[in-house]
């Protein structure tokens, strides 16, 4: 089954939080192929993240 990885699909963020935690997963496969894109700033994203292509 092809889905595209999405918030409410693959993630959610706890509410009122407003996308400064960290996501909670909602996948419950044991696999998946994952194509990394981002909107945040690239100092956040290392600064919070991590490199994700090292994390994963």
């Amino acid at each position: 089954m092809d889905r595209v990885m999405r918030p409410g699909i693959a993630y959610r963020f706890i509410k009122g939080d407003a996308g400064e935690g960290g996501p909670v997963g909602l996948l419950l496969a044991r696999s998946a192929l994952v194509f990394n894109t981002s909107n945040t700033m690239p100092e956040r994203e290392m600064a919070t993240f991590g490199d994700p292509l090292e994390t994963i």
